[in-house]
């Protein structure tokens, strides 16, 4: 695992070609440390096992589903952290964890193990961000940023999955799909938690800024248009996930979808 401050990009190096404001980032930030994982390398290597604020944690990312996860690592029988690596299998098109100990199989979306000595057991969801490069920095100006190695040096430009992106066509059977009204498969969608409710927003329903009443509290949404994020900036939530939308709505076809006048806010004074 390499890491650098934000101090050590400077323009000339590193920073100039390796990261821009508008690139999306994975933040989070645990014991007064903060970390920052570029999706653009989370797409390469799915999953990171680090440990931040003293809590060992598994970052996971699909690219086939646009998903994000953060979570705690179990502990195994002998009372450590689980060692985690990506299976190459995927279960309504989301790439598969597995554990090197018990074989297990784990889904990131649906937070638990699907098969194997660990089967059914639930993961510990740990709070993050889903955010544009120059949110996350001006935030945290010390954060620490998961840096480009050797074996992805030459990778930066290159996007695997542009065209799979630009379409609605899927390269593994998903069943459950979404119905038509919500509009495109691949659209991206946040999903909040807090207090035992779930609810899921549809990034094309937000404008500028959204507003949800969630667990009995009202929390605000900032979009970022450029990078397509929903940042929590006002109230707080037990966790949050993003993903495409018919990968939500497969692992998850209970969930309540936000309607556009959910969202709303009242006028802000002045």
């Amino acid at each position: 695992l390499t890491l650098e401050r934000v101090a050590e990009l400077n323009p000339g190096g590193h920073g100039g070609k390796f990261m821009v404001d508008g690139d999306r980032v994975l933040g989070l930030q645990i014991g007064g440390e903060a970390r920052a994982y570029p999706l653009h390398l989370l797409q390469w290597y799915e999953l990171v096992q680090d440990t931040v604020g003293g809590v060992p944690l598994l970052i996971c990312y699909s690219p086939l589903v646009d998903s994000v996860a953060v979570y705690r690592r179990p502990l195994g029988a002998n009372g450590q952290p689980l060692d985690f690596a990506s299976s190459g299998l995927v279960y309504q098109s989301e790439q598969l964890a597995f554990d090197r100990a018990g074989e297990s199989l784990w889904s990131p979306l649906l937070g638990r193990a699907l098969s194997g000595a660990h089967s059914g057991r639930e993961l510990e969801r740990m709070p993050h961000s889903l955010v544009s490069w120059g949110r996350w920095k001006q935030a945290h100006p010390d954060t620490v940023l998961l840096a480009r190695d050797e074996a992805v040096r030459k990778r930066r430009k290159r996007n695997p999955y542009g065209s799979y992106y630009g379409s609605d066509i899927l390269r593994f059977p998903v069943e459950p799909l979404p119905e038509d009204r919500h509009g495109r498969l691949k659209q991206r969608v946040t999903v909040l938690s807090k207090a035992g409710e779930r609810a899921v927003v549809l990034h094309a329903r937000v404008d500028e800024r959204g507003c949800v009443e969630l667990g009995g509290e009202q929390l605000e949404l900032v979009k970022d248009a450029g990078a397509d994020t929903l940042e929590v900036v006002a109230g707080a939530v037990d966790w949050q996930a993003q993903a495409f939308w018919f990968a939500w709505f497969a692992t998850h076809p209970g969930d309540r979808v936000l309607e556009p006048g959910e969202l709303s806010c009242d006028p802000i004074d002045g």
